[in-house]
């Protein structure tokens, strides 16, 4: 049984509300990804869940988020793409939404200008306005802000009737951290920021979600009185392996899935420039690289053979299957890299740099394989095309540890109960 919302004064109050401006409804990258896998948990343990969009929407995002919520019990929607004058009227109760994805408003706040505690991304005064609106006529239990850059979104908090929801943040990385690396390796930070401006936005919220275990350490140490969760992302893990046995001789497939991040790039210049050359001229044709994903609308491979360029992907399910070998040479970054865990649970064995097997520690040396080097690269790219069965072997054990560790139940359900817990105080709960 599903916890209840009690209608108090005509307001329906103890859902948890969703706070992005991530397409979630396309999963195509990492971010999109955590988000759209969160909702569908937490929808399929029959939590109250709605989610307010602050982005734009394209042609055709309706019809994917309708199929999207189709697959979320009790999902509802919200978006701003609609006017003024019918979210007033919807609100006034003349007009009924025909679907579950409904209008917010689009008042404008002119005193919001510059948030305070929160100078990652100055906040358009309609976007905080759509939110503030939207928490107090929700009376939300529990706001999760989805990510960092958002907090000026909620902060000040909304005035509310009656008791103040809970703010829970889900970081998805460091910011901070990111930044330092992106530098350190000659390139501009996407989101420039330095510690003291992150922890200051970090510190106006109740709970703080990280998505893996050195960053959660990292933010109980410099905020200790912050209730701080670990919640990995989790993977609809496949029914059984993806790869079929190949016979002797047959080409290895080396595979790459990202997204439009400079670190991708980065990561696919420093592979072709200095592994695959000399992969190539050991193993010749019997060694293949394909690289797909929305990285592909931005990074142009060099004029070397052996190389295929697949471009977005649909689903991971038409990728993976196809892959011998998952790579992941990431050199900066922070977070979870979420393409090495959909590696891991497909049975693909996985290379990756120190930086690409943050949070996946634990997996190494059976389950992954890390290396730094250029040698290092090469000599195990060339070991496990001649050895199948060494290389299943990591595959293998990578998997259990992703069945383990990684499955949706395993990385979500203590958010799960710590929702459920929350929603407990108004109504009669979960039985």
């Amino acid at each position: 049984m599903s916890a209840k919302q009690p209608n108090i004064g005509g307001v329906v109050r103890g859902e948890i509300l969703f706070i992005t401006d991530r397409r979630y409804w396309d999963a195509s990258i990492g971010s999109e990804q955590r988000v759209a896998g969160l909702i569908r948990y937490l929808c399929r343990r029959e939590l109250p869940i709605a989610v307010a969009y602050t982005g734009r929407l394209r042609r055709g995002d309706r019809r994917a988020l309708r199929r999207f919520r189709a697959a979320c019990r009790n999902l509802v929607v919200f978006d701003r793409r609609l006017g003024l004058r019918l979210a007033l009227l919807s609100l006034l109760g003349y007009l009924r939404p025909r679907s579950d994805i409904r209008a917010g408003e689009e008042l404008f706040d002119a005193d919001a200008g510059a948030l305070p505690g929160s100078p990652l991304e100055r906040i358009s005064p309609r976007r905080r306005a759509f939110i503030g609106r939207l928490i107090r006529e929700r009376a939300p239990r529990v706001v999760v802000v989805e990510f960092t850059r958002l907090t000026g979104l909620v902060w000040p908090r909304p005035a509310v009737h009656g008791e103040e929801p809970e703010y829970w943040l889900d970081l998805h990385d460091l910011l901070h951290e990111r930044a330092e690396r992106t530098r350190g390796e000659g390139f501009r930070p996407a989101i420039d920021v330095n510690r003291e401006t992150e922890l200051r936005a970090i510190s106006h919220f109740d709970v703080v979600i990280a998505i893996q275990a050195r960053e959660a350490e990292t933010v109980r140490q410099l905020l200790p009185e912050k209730t701080v969760l670990v919640v990995p992302y989790g993977v609809d893990i496949p029914t059984r392996p993806a790869q079929a046995a190949r016979a002797d001789g047959a080409v290895m497939r080396i595979g790459f899935l990202g997204g439009r991040d400079i670190s991708n790039g980065a990561a696919l210049d420093w592979f072709v420039e200095n592994v695959w050359p000399a992969l190539r001229a050991a193993q010749g044709s019997s060694v293949e690289f394909v690289v797909a994903g929305q990285i592909c609308d931005r990074w142009t491979p060099p004029r070397e053979h052996g190389i295929q360029i697949c471009g977005a992907i649909d689903s991971v399910d038409e990728f993976w299957p196809k892959i011998d070998v998952a790579i992941n040479p990431v050199r900066f970054g922070s977070g979870l890299k979420i393409k090495n865990v959909e590696a891991l649970a497909f049975g693909c064995a996985l290379l990756t740099t120190p930086v690409g097997a943050q949070g996946l520690e634990e997996a190494s040396p059976d389950g992954l394989c890390i290396a730094e080097r250029q040698q290092d690269w090469i000599d195990t790219l060339q070991a496990w095309q001649s050895d199948e069965a060494a290389r299943r072997k990591v595959g293998a054990c990578g998997r259990r540890f992703a069945i383990k560790r990684l499955s949706e139940k395993a990385a979500y359900s203590a958010m799960a109960e710590r929702l459920e817990a929350a929603l407990g105080k108004y109504g009669e709960g979960r039985r």
